[in-house]
């Protein structure tokens, strides 16, 4: 089992948060280096969702249906 990743950052970026089912589609879209960058804001509540804004897209949370969708900037 590979030991847990600590958030990637940049100096321009910084760190943020990102958990749960919406850290597992960035991880399944190659992380940092896949097609939405590196996270710019901590994992954030929206009516009904949870979601966390990339450098190219955001990754949304329904919290009723548990599916995670991607959405480009």
């Amino acid at each position: 089992m590979p030991a847990p990743r600590g958030p990637p950052s940049t100096s321009t970026t910084g760190a943020h948060e990102v958990h749960g089912p919406i850290r597992a589609k960035w991880e399944s879209l190659g992380w940092e280096t896949g097609a939405l960058g590196y996270l710019v804001r901590d994992e954030y509540a929206v009516t009904g969702v949870r979601e966390s804004e990339f450098q190219k897209g955001f990754l949304t949370l329904n919290t009723t249906t548990n599916v995670v969708s991607v959405r480009t900037k």
